[in-house]
This record gives structure tokens, C-alpha cells and sequence, in this order.
């Protein structure tokens, strides 16, 4: 799949390797703030852990490749990550494949315009697309403090036990 150029633009900064950009923890409160996880909680691209270590309670860093995984670990029953942005589409439909017999979730923070394309439509206007929550602060990935963040973010929700339509909250 080619990449969306509109979506990854010149930010100035180098790129981090593999696409490790670490989510700040008011990112996570924030969803947590719309949406009750239920854990166990995989965080698929954990990075440092800075998904599960903002109090999601029963919650696993598995260390396991993803895109390969045929199962979810140990009784998991929600994903939550910020995923490499050259693969998102991926982890979603694979997260979704994942969870859906467990009646799980899968939480996926992107640029707040994600759900704009129209080749990503058949991802948000049919279940069990939940809820998008925008965050109304932009997120900081760097400790460079050279300039201010200019991309908005949300967090995307799918969850199949779900029963109407999908919502859109803001937070925090």
C-alpha cells in the first residue's frame, strides 16, 4: 500500500527509527476518559510501555510480532496502540480480525484526519467502528521544543459488542 502523502508531509525533524514515536500519557488518560478498556490490554507497538504503564490496570506489553500473531495473548481482549504510521491499516484490520471473537476492542491513535480518505471508509461507516475521540491538544513527539506541533490527533475505537452507532467525543 502506498503511503498517503498528504499525511506524512516534511516536519523538519529526522524521523525516528521504526517509526518510535513514544505517546505522551495525557494521550492515554484522555481515551481513557471516553472509553472503559477492558483488560487485558495489549499494546502492540509498546515501545517504552507508555500505553500500558498509564494505569490501564490489567494490562500486558506483549513482546511478540503482531502481524503474524494467529491469537491474542493470554485471555487479551482490547489492542490499544499508536502504530507506525506505514502500517496502520494493517494493525487495524489485523486487530479487528483478532478481537472479534472475543467480543474485544481495538483503540488506534492517528492523525486526527485519518478517517477522511475515501479508501479508508470502509474502516468508520460500518460496525463495529465505536467512537472517535479527538484530542484538543496536540500531541508533542519530540523533546526538541523548536516549534509547535502542527497535527491534531485522534483516537480511533472499534469494539464489537458495540450495539448503535458511532459517536465522536473530544478530549481531555
Amino acid at each position: 500500500m502506498k503511503a498517503d502523502p498528504a499525511m506524512l508531509g516534511n516536519s523538519g525533524y529526522d524521523r525516528q527509527p521504526l517509526d518510535q514515536y513514544h505517546t505522551p500519557k495525557w494521550c492515554t488518560e484522555a481515551l481513557l476518559s471516553q472509553v472503559l478498556l477492558r483488560g487485558p490490554v495489549w499494546e502492540l507497538a509498546a515501545g517504552r510501555g507508555d500505553i500500558v504503564g498509564a494505569d490501564l490496570g490489567c494490562a500486558s506489553a506483549q513482546r511478540l510480532d503482531f502481524l503474524v500473531a494467529r491469537s491474542l495473548p493470554g485471555g487479551t481482549v482490547t489492542i490499544a496502540t499508536n502504530p507506525p504510521f506505514n502500517r496502520i491499516e494493517r494493525f487495524i484490520w489485523h486487530a479487528l480480525a483478532l478481537t472479534r471473537d472475543c467480543g474485544g476492542a481495538v483503540a488506534m491513535l492517528a492523525r486526527n484526519e485519518f478517517d477522511c480518505a475515501a479508501g479508508r471508509k470502509h474502516l468508520f461507516d460500518r460496525y463495529p467502528f465505536t467512537m472517535k475521540v479527538v484530542l484538543t491538544k496536540r500531541p508533542r513527539w519530540s523533546e526538541m521544543n523548536i516549534a509547535s506541533p502542527r497535527h491534531n490527533f485522534s483516537w480511533f475505537y472499534w469494539s464489537w459488542r458495540h450495539p448503535g452507532p458511532a459517536v465522536l467525543r473530544y478530549a481531555p
